[in-house]
């Protein structure tokens, strides 16, 4: 597989190998072919023989290609995960209080050679959890607000350094439906090859 990238393309252009049979979302790759930046739903995906990649971007300064192989021992001897029973006092409505312009914030990351690369801010989000009021930094992925956290559970019960919680974008007045419940265990608590953000001091 050949691999380039033209300038700021949101993305790399792949050329198979001869007689390679891939696919980029189902469609035969046939020459170079632009693969653009993994995005929140999971597209695109290049697929060949049993093995699944994808081109991610942590702040689009620079691209890795991420492979996936369905046969990897890891996976066929993966059982699942533990998950905690829902609790309606973790669901609660913050609100996003708006930076004037989207700020480029220098984040920390598991892989300590990714660290210094920036997250887009919007803004600061205050929720109120357990009587406990908080200011909480979380940045703009695909459109979605992305929390990034650590709390009493974070490396006794659950994964260190934290836990991720996806959100819709704020309404117009800046309310945020904030749901703990739904926080997951982020792709480098399956794989030392992941380079994930960690939480901020804030958000400890």
């Amino acid at each position: 597989l050949r691999v380039r990238r033209i300038g700021d393309e949101e993305g790399v252009r792949i050329t198979p190998m001869e007689g390679a049979a891939m696919t980029l979302d189902g469609a035969p790759v046939e020459g170079e072919t632009f693969m653009g930046r993994l995005q929140a739903d999971g597209t695109p995906l290049l697929r060949w023989e049993g093995l699944t990649v994808d081109a991610f971007s942590l702040d689009g300064s620079d691209y890795e290609l991420r492979i996936y192989d369905a046969a990897a021992e890891n996976l066929a001897n993966f059982a699942g995960i533990d998950c905690y029973a829902y609790d309606d006092d973790l669901r609660v409505t913050g609100v996003l209080r708006r930076h004037a312009d989207i700020e480029h914030v220098p984040w920390g990351f598991t892989r300590t050679s990714d660290t210094g690369h920036t997250k887009r801010v919007p803004g600061l989000l205050e929720v109120e959890v357990l009587g406990e009021r908080r200011e909480l930094v979380a940045f703009l992925d695909s459109g979605n607000l992305v929390l990034v956290f650590a709390d009493g559970t974070t490396g006794e019960e659950s994964y260190a350094p934290g836990r991720f919680l996806r959100m819709d974008p704020p309404a117009e007045d800046g309310d945020v439906d904030v749901d703990f419940n739904y926080a997951f265990v982020p792709p480098c608590g399956f794989s030392d090859f992941y380079s994930c953000p960690i939480p901020p001091v804030q958000n400890r």
